[in-house]
């Protein structure tokens, strides 16, 4: 299945949206894919970048770096545990970080490559994760992700 970026890009941010999510756009990689030597910025050097973009944005940040979103499960309470890439065990999160985390995924893959192959495992998987994060994904962002992968 190949999809393309809509004419005129992705809607607009919620307007209720935390003003502290908005630089997570321009920091993402910062911290390079782990393991890969790509980073710009260590992640020992978390606190430089948390002071630039503030808390909550850093964590996302880091977080889309190395939690391995393949683990990520629902627990009680609306939380999600999921594996820290280089970590012995698995981290707590509320389901608004880890639905977060893969809203920056999904946004990174249609802005890198506006034109690329995703196998049906892949939009199986995608379709999956929209689901088991539910109303934590706004509602334009699930719109966006449906219309792409179920036309």
């Amino acid at each position: 299945m190949r999809f393309r970026m809509p004419v005129g890009g992705l809607p607009p941010p919620d307007p209720g949206r935390e003003r502290d999510h908005y630089p997570i756009g321009l920091f993402h990689g910062i911290y390079g894919p782990l393991g890969l030597g790509t980073a710009l910025l260590p992640p020992d050097a978390r606190a430089t970048l948390r002071e630039v973009i503030g808390a909550k944005a850093e964590q996302l940040v880091h977080l889309y770096t190395t939690l391995d979103r393949r683990t990520d499960r629902p627990t009680s309470g609306g939380r999600f545990t999921a594996r820290i890439l280089g970590e012995p065990a698995a981290a707590h999160l509320d389901g608004s970080t880890a639905a977060g985390v893969f809203l920056i995924s999904w946004a990174s893959l249609r802005e890198q490559v506006p034109d690329v192959e995703v196998s049906g495992a892949e939009v199986d998987e995608i379709l999956g994760r929209l689901e088991l994060f539910g109303p934590l994904v706004p509602s334009h962002a699930a719109a966006d992700l449906r219309a792409t992968f179920c036309p």
